[in-house]
């Protein structure tokens, strides 16, 4: 993904607990300047820095370690990431 906004829609997420484990597991990517994750729509926001790009299987291995890190046995999966304009 070259450097932009981007809404990530996700799969497997159980509770908030798994939002958050998501969310701090991204935030630790080089690449990513800003991440928020919304349970209930089970999307996330993320920034990709200006003078970085993000390969999609980062996310996805990121996300193995969120799970552990969320301990819920729940898989998570990237369905869908769609380029967002603006603010």
């Amino acid at each position: 993904l070259p450097p932009g906004r981007y809404a990530v829609a996700l799969t497997g997420l159980l509770t908030t607990v798994c939002g958050r484990a998501i969310a701090v597991e991204w935030a630790k990517l080089p690449q990513i300047e800003s991440v928020s994750v919304d349970f209930d729509k089970s999307t996330a926001l993320i920034t990709v820095r200006l003078d970085r790009a993000l390969k999609v299987a980062s996310l996805r291995k990121t996300l193995r370690r969120a799970e552990k890190l969320a301990n819920l046995g729940a898989r998570y999966d990237v369905r869908e990431i769609s380029y967002r304009l603006g603010k």
